[in-house]
């Protein structure tokens, strides 16, 4: 996947910006819940209007801030990726127009044709979600756990069980589904090889009436793609539920042992709250790094594929000559051919001349 990365050097602006104004919105994120706790603690329960108006005002006037923070992390980041992908896709086909036939037989024609259109596409996605949320959870998780230990050290053991349990299924499932993400794309090289085959050869199919037997082998492939494809995403969709079942139940915990904090006089209700705020962003940011993690899995397996091309060896077939000088016949005595070096000879032993 480094080579890839190359291809975002001319455009490091937008890799630098698109972080920083992600790195606003986050921090105008964490600062709403203790908005949230003035509100109820100070406003509220004292009845106080002024401050339920003023901490509103402040709330309104940073969630715009934030969201202009969050456009403007969409736009650098889609700025990159579109225009690195834009550079691959061009340099991988490029690359394709000087490869041998022997290194063309190798790949496929189909398999070129996956590589150089959703395998580019997969590492698009990947560069959009690596500069916006892999800044984000990140950042969104480490505050939010620092201002919830602020809050109470005590609601944040509830973290000790949360934590590692989140990480261990994220963990288990992107090891299973990495290895299907691989055969999707593979799967996808043999749909896309037989719709080639047939739409350049769709003349001879019509002639010999064969287009029940093309449709066999297509029905076949696509078959194969679908299964593999719906494997991968079903593996995939299991983390979603399973995650928000653990951010609920840790909500309920959170409200269970902080209402019995508020009872014993040790918090107040903005706190808990607040509290209750953080550890749902908290959470959400730990799903964010698996469905990242996933995404990631799907990404490599594509990068690598598409690096497999750019790294390919360029090499000439025939090492040919242009003569204005020709005469007399052209001769072939015991020429032998085959489109792999040491592969099956496609033509064996031919003898003829041409006058």
């Amino acid at each position: 996947m480094k080579i890839l990365f190359i291809f975002l050097k001319p455009y490091w602006i937008f890799v630098v910006l698109a972080p920083l104004a992600m790195f606003l919105e986050v921090a105008i994120d964490l600062f709403q819940p203790k908005l949230l706790e003035e509100i109820i603690d100070v406003g509220i329960m004292n009845q106080n209007l002024d401050v339920v108006v003023s901490a509103g005002t402040k709330m309104l006037i940073i969630t715009f801030i934030g969201v202009l923070g969050g456009i403007a992390c969409v736009i650098f980041s889609s700025l990159a990726a579109q225009n690195a992908g834009a550079d691959i896709r061009r340099s991988v086909f490029t690359k394709v127009q000087y490869l041998s036939f022997t290194k063309l037989d190798k790949f496929g024609t189909g398999s070129l044709i996956t590589r150089i259109t959703d395998d580019i596409v997969q590492f698009q996605q990947f560069i959009m979600i690596l500069l916006r949320m892999f800044v984000r959870a990140p950042m969104l998780f480490i505050g939010s756990l620092i201002m919830s230990l602020l809050i109470s050290w005590k609601l944040s053991l509830i973290f000790l069980v949360v934590i590692p349990l989140v990480t261990y299924l994220t963990f288990a499932i992107m090891k299973r589904v990495l290895p299907l993400f691989s055969r999707v794309q593979q799967e996808m090289d043999n749909v896309n090889t037989r719709v080639r085959d047939n739409l350049l050869g769709i003349r001879v199919v019509k002639f010999f009436a064969s287009s029940k037997f093309e449709s066999s082998k297509f029905e076949d492939a696509n078959e194969k793609y679908t299964q593999i494809a719906m494997k991968a995403a079903r593996t995939m969709v299991i983390i979603m539920p399973l995650l928000s079942l653990i951010l609920n139940l840790g909500i309920v915990a959170v409200i269970w042992f902080g209402g019995i904090q508020v009872e014993a006089g040790g918090m107040q209700t903005g706190q808990i709250m607040a509290f209750v705020n953080y550890l749902g962003r908290m959470l959400m940011s730990m799903m964010m790094i698996g469905m990242m993690l996933i995404f990631v899995s799907r990404a490599q397996a594509s990068a690598k594929r598409v690096a497999e091309v750019l790294e390919e060896s360029e090499e000439e077939d025939v090492k040919a000559g242009i003569s204005h000088d020709l005469r007399g016949p052209i001769v072939f005595e015991n020429v032998d051919f085959s489109y792999d070096r040491g592969g099956n000879k496609i033509l064996h032993n031919l003898n003829f001349t041409i006058d």
